[in-house]
């Protein structure tokens, strides 16, 4: 998915939330840092990071997200 077609995509998520509200913020914050990462040319870095982070998760990675809510992308299956 190419920049502007992700900043859209949060657009319209964020839309679904009240301005002001935490799910609002942190979708603003995930934009702005989109905007960073690309202005301040570190974009190579972070796509060695992303080629890096589709890695397994180690069982802690998966803990945490666990305990944040988060379960899409954990193996259930795999015993973690």
């Amino acid at each position: 998915m190419d920049f502007e077609k992700s900043l859209e995509v949060l657009e319209k998520i964020a839309s679904e939330f009240p301005k002001g509200s935490d799910e609002y913020t942190a979708i603003e914050l995930a934009a702005k840092a989109m905007h960073y990462v690309r202005h301040e040319d570190v974009g190579r870095r972070f796509q060695a990071f992303l080629k890096e982070s589709d890695a397994e998760l180690t069982a802690e990675q998966k803990e945490n997200l666990r305990r944040m809510g988060i379960e899409a992308g954990i193996d259930h299956d795999a015993g973690s």
